[in-house]
């Protein structure tokens, strides 16, 4: 998906198997949220599955509650980078804000490559050794659960909840 312009918005979307990124976005204030996304960026490395670049004046770009999984790179033999990233903020990118996400079965979750002002906030990573040395307080990480208990470690550190029933596909009038 290619998105450009202004304060558009990408959301409750499953983007899966393809060959480079689920969405390269240039411009101004977009919101990429709810959406899930697996598989991407087979064919490549040096890539991200939502992929912003090179240019320091595109900046209010919001990354929340996407679940990303099942990412990584697939190039085998090759030379050089290969790394697959969730989200891959590259080469001056700058001023987008990402918090909210799931990021798991992945290479690396967010790459930052130079620019001004990046936010990565609240971004739970894997399921184990990422908040906390205890136990981060998920419902039922085996069967995909990813919820925060009421009395989860990672509450008390200030996580929110993550609104999952919001992820992806829903059913409307439509579908």
């Amino acid at each position: 998906m290619f998105l450009h312009g202004v304060g558009n918005r990408v959301a409750h979307n499953r983007i899966h198997d393809a060959p480079h990124n689920a969405v390269l976005f240039w411009g101004n204030d977009h919101l990429l949220e709810f959406n899930e996304v697996y598989r991407v960026c087979m064919d490549t490395g040096d890539a991200g599955a939502f992929y912003i670049g090179r240019d320091w004046t595109q900046r209010g770009h919001v990354i929340r509650y996407n679940d990303f999984h099942d990412l990584g790179a697939t190039l085998s033999g090759e030379s050089g980078f290969n790394a697959v990233m969730a989200v891959y903020l590259d080469d001056t990118a700058c001023g987008t804000t990402v918090y909210g996400n799931i990021m798991r079965r992945i290479n690396h979750a967010i790459l930052i490559g130079g620019g001004r002002m990046p936010e990565a906030i609240q971004k739970l990573v894997t399921v184990t050794d990422n908040l906390t040395k205890d136990d981060p307080g998920l419902v039922s990480p085996d069967t995909g659960d990813f919820r925060l208990k009421d009395d989860s470690a990672s509450r008390k550190l200030g996580f929110k909840p993550i609104p999952f029933e919001k992820i992806g596909l829903y059913r409307d009038e439509y579908r």
